[in-house]
């Protein structure tokens, strides 16, 4: 038995300790190969498009069009940082502003055609990639790893303050 918390917490078995250390690891390997997918795949959708707005753009093309609050608070971003990444995209023809229909004082940032098509493009090969990985896998496989990492990244792997 190893204990990783607080004293007094409960003990945790050795071998869970182990494996949650293993998969730490392995997040580490699997977050690197995603960052320097972002950074080819932001390269292709433009070549002076960073992997940060690149994020933002594979973000609002995910959920649909999307407030600037809603993306600060998805990416616990300032909202000036934000702003710029927007404007960097608007410029680049990627995203456009709308007027939310439910209420006239909100902005809505969505995919122009533009946008879409340049991300379309830029993701099939790794989406290609991707599926050639797991082809030797189930689908039921592929949705239990799917429900792990949502599980992580939904409960948060950062200890609270």
């Amino acid at each position: 038995m190893s204990s990783l918390a607080e004293p007094g917490a409960p003990e945790v078995p050795s071998a869970h300790v182990e494996a949650v250390q293993r998969l730490e690891d392995a997040l580490s390997d699997f977050v690197a190969g995603v960052r320097g997918m972002y950074a080819n795949a932001a390269g292709q959708v433009d070549p002076d498009l960073p992997p940060s707005a690149y994020r933002v753009l594979l973000t609002i093309s995910r959920i649909g069009p999307v407030s600037l609050s809603t993306l600060v608070e998805r990416f616990a971003s300032d909202k000036g940082q934000m702003s710029r990444q927007i404007k960097e995209l608007e410029a680049l023809g990627l995203v456009e502003r709308t007027v939310d229909p439910n209420d006239g004082r909100i902005r809505l940032i969505g995919m122009t055609p533009e946008g879409v098509n340049r991300m379309t493009v830029a993701r099939r090969p790794y989406r290609e990639q991707l599926t050639a990985v797991l082809s030797d896998r189930s689908p039921e496989s592929i949705a239990g790893l799917t429900e792990l990492l949502r599980t992580v990244a939904t409960r948060g792997i950062v200890p609270p303050r």
